[in-house]
This record gives C-alpha cells, sequence and structure tokens, in this order.
C-alpha cells in the first residue's frame, strides 16, 4: 500500500515518525514524508522520500510577523470554568490552548499554499494511509480529500483528544458562555470546506492513533489507539574516536533536546536574519541559570559529563570544568549507550532514548504551571511570560520518579550541593539502575515499529473509502 506521512516542519516532530516509516518501507510499502519545503533535506538525509509543500521562497510560519501567540489567560479561565477543569487538570487544558492550537493553525491560514498542495499531492497520489503529527492538521483533510484512512502519531501525552472530548461534553455549557465550542475545530473547518472537504470528527481525532507514548503517561480519551514502541533516531553523525571506548570514569550526559536548540538560531528551515519579530524565539539563553549551576554541581564529582550543547546554549556561561566535554552535537542513542546517566530538560524525545538505553534519569523541572503569562501594558505592549521549564517535564519526572528510574533537578528551589548530591546519587545508587531497567522492559514489551505492519494494513483496508 501507499502510505503519506507528514509533520510540522521541525526536528522534533519528524524524528518520532522515522522508525514507524522505516517499519512500512521495510515491508514493502510506498512511503513518502510530507511537510513545509525547507525540511525536505532532513527528510531525504533520514533515508524517506520527501514532498515538499509551499513556496520554495517562503519562510515557515511560525516566523512570520503575523503569527499567533499564546492566548492570554483571561479566556482560557473563561473556558476552564466552563469545561469544570479541576485544578490537578489545569496543565492539560493549558497546554492545549496555549501551545498546540498555535502550531495547529499555522499551516491553515489562507495566505498559505500548503494545505492546498498536500490535498492536491494527495489526490494525486492516492494514498491508502496518511499517518500525521497531530500538530499538523492539514495531513487530516488531505486524507477525507482522497479517500485515505488516516491516523494520528501521538507524540506525546494525548491533550488534544482529552481536550476535544471534554469540550464535547461539556458543548452546552462552553456556548452558554459564548465560546467558540472547539477551538481546534474552528481552525480546520473553513480550510476544510474551501477545499472541498466536510468537517467532520474524523479531522480531529482521525480515524485511530498510534500511541508510542509509554503506558504511564498516557491519558484517559475516548480515541482508538494502535500501541506502538518509540525506538528513538536522532539523526545520524560521524562519532568520535572516544565515543567507542570504554569511558574510564561515570559518565553522564547532559541534553536540553533538538528544540531548545533550534530556538536560539530560529528555525532549521531558514536564517536567523529572516525571523519575525513577533516569533517565540529567544535573544538571550534562558539556559544560563540551570546550566550554571549543573556545571558548578558536577565540577567536584568524579565523573565525566558530555554536554551536547550547541554555542548557543553555552552562550554567557561561565568556563566549563575540566571534567565536562561540550560537544555540538552527538545523536543521543549512541551517546547514552556509554552513560551512566542523562540529565536533560524532560522532553518525550530524550525520555524514550534513555528508555530504550537503561540509563537513569535526571529532570529539570521546576513544577510551576505551564501557563503562559500574558501581561498587557499601559502602552498597549504585550509582554510573555514562558515557564522555566519544558512543557512536558512535569509529567516525565513524575512518571521516571514513580518508576524508581531517576529523581528531578529544581535549579529554582534546590542548591548547586542539593543538585550535586542528586547527581551523584543517581550515578551511584544501583536501585536506578534497576528501575531504567525495569523501563527499559516496559519499552520491550510494546510492540515495535515493524510488528505494527499487519495492523495497519488491516485498518487502512478498513477505513479508506475508496
Amino acid at each position: 500500500m501507499r502510505v503519506l506521512f507528514a509533520c510540522y516542519p521541525a526536528h522534533a516532530h519528524l524524528l518520532p515518525l522515522v522508525t514507524t516509516a522505516w517499519g512500512l518501507q521495510s515491508a514493502g510499502h510506498d512511503v513518502r514524508v510530507a511537510s513545509f519545503h525547507g525540511l525536505s533535506s532532513t527528510i531525504s538525509a533520514a533515508g524517506l522520500i520527501p514532498v515538499p509543500l509551499g513556496d520554495p521562497d517562503a519562510i515557515e510560519a511560525r516566523f512570520l510577523e503575523d503569527a499567533g501567540l499564546p492566548s492570554g489567560t483571561d479566556e482560557i479561565d473563561r473556558y476552564a470554568k466552563a469545561l469544570a477543569i479541576e485544578p490537578h487538570e489545569r496543565d492539560a487544558w493549558d497546554v492545549f490552548f496555549q501551545y498546540m492550537l498555535l502550531p495547529c493553525g499555522d499551516y491553515l491560514r489562507e495566505d498559505r499554499q500548503e494545505a492546498a498542495d498536500l490535498v492536491a499531492f494527495a489526490r494525486t497520489w492516492q494514498p491508502d494511509l496518511v499517518i500525521y503529527d497531530p500538530t499538523f492538521p492539514i495531513a487530516a483533510i488531505a486524507a477525507k480529500a482522497c479517500g485515505a484512512a488516516q491516523a494520528r502519531f501521538l507524540l506525546g501525552p494525548d491533550i488534544y483528544a482529552w481536550s476535544l472530548d471534554r469540550l464535547a461534553a461539556y458543548r452546552q455549557q462552553v456556548l452558554d458562555a459564548g465560546l467558540e465550542e472547539n477551538p481546534l475545530g474552528a481552525l480546520i473547518a473553513p480550510v476544510a470546506e474551501r477545499l472541498g472537504v466536510e468537517m467532520g470528527d474524523d479531522l480531529l481525532y482521525g480515524h485511530f492513533s498510534l500511541d508510542a507514548v509509554s503506558p504511564g503517561l498516557r491519558m484517559p480519551t475516548s480515541a482508538k489507539t494502535v500501541p506502538v514502541r518509540y525506538v528513538p533516531f536522532a539523526g545520524s553523525a560521524e562519532l568520535p574516536g572516544w565515543l567507542y571506548t570504554k569511558p574510564e570514569r561515570p559518565r553522564v550526559a547532559v541534553s536540553l533536546g533538538v528544540s531548545t536548540r533550534q530556538a536560539f538560531t530560529g528555525s532549521h528551515v531558514r536564517d536567523e536574519a529572516e525571523r519575525g519579530e513577533n516569533a517565540l524565539t529567544f535573544d538571550m539563553n534562558p539556559e544560563v541559570s540551570r546550566l550554571t549551576m549543573l556545571m558548578e554541581a558536577v565540577a567536584e564529582l568524579d565523573i565525566e559529563v558530555v554536554a551536547t550543547l550547541s554555542e548557543g546554549q553555552l552562550a554567557g556561561l561561565p568556563p566549563l570544568p575540566a571534567n565536562v566535554r561540550a560537544v555540538h552535537y552527538l545523536p543521543l542513542p549512541q551517546l547514552l549507550a556509554t552513560c551512566s546517566a542523562v540529565v536533560y530538560h524532560g522532553g518525550i524525545g530524550t525520555l524514550a532514548a534513555a528508555t530504550g538505553a537503561a540509563v537513569p534519569q535526571l529532570i529539570f523541572d521546576t513544577g510551576e504551571a505551564a501557563r503562559v503569562v500574558v501581561t498587557v501594558a499601559e502602552d498597549g505592549s504585550v509582554e510573555y511570560a514562558m515557564p522555566d521549564k519544558k512543557v512536558e517535564a512535569t509529567w516525565v519526572s513524575n512518571f521516571v520518579i514513580d518508576r524508581g528510574a531517576g529523581e528531578r533537578l529544581n535549579h529554582k528551589t534546590q542548591t548547586v550541593e542539593e543538585i550535586r548530591k542528586l547527581v551523584q546519587q543517581v550515578v551511584e545508587n544501583p536501585s536506578y539502575r534497576e528501575g531504567a531497567r525495569a523501563l527499559r522492559d516496559e519499552w520491550l514489551a510494546t510492540p515495535g515499529p515493524n510488528d505494527i505492519v499487519p495492523t495497519l494494513e488491516v485498518l487502512a483496508a478498513h477505513h479508506r473509502t475508496r
């Protein structure tokens, strides 16, 4: 069969799809990967065939001067009240409304041609199955336009389906509050109508979802899922010779993830100089505080630290300790195979790599609310205060701690000495290694990308309409 993958143009959204695409391709299926044209070289480098979308001279939508920005807390609060959101549920709702709707809308704009390009390609190529990143809903429109089965690929807890379920359950209360009954549907419907596709729940949920999230991170939803093991792929690179030899003392990796790395230089698909003034990127290195404390903490430990940090992420830091080696990039699966622990930002991709390597984990997590605080000054200017953690860090740290595979690092409440003791504890205490091995066993019990191919063949045949 023909399988079309589609994703938002970011490495962190493409890389999780790669091994599943390989599984289908190695089974003899014809696979293509569609995204904004700037991601084509990365898709090709992964051994897959790209379908470039959009004007080759256009810049990525997120970096336009009029790109969408997070909504203020007033509207979110009104929804939360209408939806009877409990305090322990608030982070999930805020993440959906402030973070997830933004990328969903980037390529649903009337002045962008990516949706039309993807629909035209789908109608011509006639895929049997479309697998897409939920932040790229133009793929759902394209799937329906050509009669293909469609599946979302879940890159984390299914906050989308959880929020959509809640909106459906409290539809009348939302309408009574004078709010849009389905903010995601309101983004998708006009584009679908313009391209001759009828709006429906299939454009919101897909026919089913590939769930690459560990069971302990899943959310209760009405979505039908096919579990799949998140086999990490982090690109390729020429590995240094020292990585092939056993380290003389415990090696600890430090990673802040590919998304954070790209934020310091604008998008990976365009030049920083073209970045719009309103883009949510960093003019200063926000990692200075926690990295400075971490480096001071590890300086006195008898360990070797390998920090995969770019020049932007190193900017503003004091000189690194003698036992810290900074490298611009190393694929995490290869690096972690030599490590006794990993310190990271709490991203799902790094969690998968650490789980596969059975490495104990230390996660940066301040535990604060995930919401973006929007402040409007008297002169009308708007300021956006981002939380000092990755959005999913608290979910990930709780999950890892519950399984005895690691600990949380909070640079806002812990001292350098406390951080030093935690690093030493996780490196030396064998219980964390046992927890990490149990986590890997759970991961290995989930069907791999090759294992689910027969299931996808059956589901594609069942759901396609031609």
